[in-house]
């Protein structure tokens, strides 16, 4: 299960034009570890909690908005 995650944070630092606001500095591990599990609790919450939210497009908007967030700068 960790595979996915792993992957994921892979991908960030080479891509972070896609993931990142601008001007953000490529991330640490440290930053990488907390932000993927992050969202990784949100999707894997929603199927346990009998949640709908996952479903919309909405929910979509929301989770890149999550990882930016979490990068912005201060």
């Amino acid at each position: 299960m960790a595979r996915p995650v792993h992957e994921i944070a892979d991908l960030l630092p080479s891509h972070p034009d896609r993931a990142l606001p601008a001007g953000a500095a490529i991330p640490s591990q440290t930053d990488l570890f907390v932000v993927t599990r992050a969202v990784d609790s949100v999707i894997r919450s929603a199927p346990d909690e009998a949640s709908p939210v996952l479903e919309s497009r909405t929910s979509e908007d929301e989770i890149p908005k999550l990882v930016r967030g979490y990068f912005a700068i201060p």
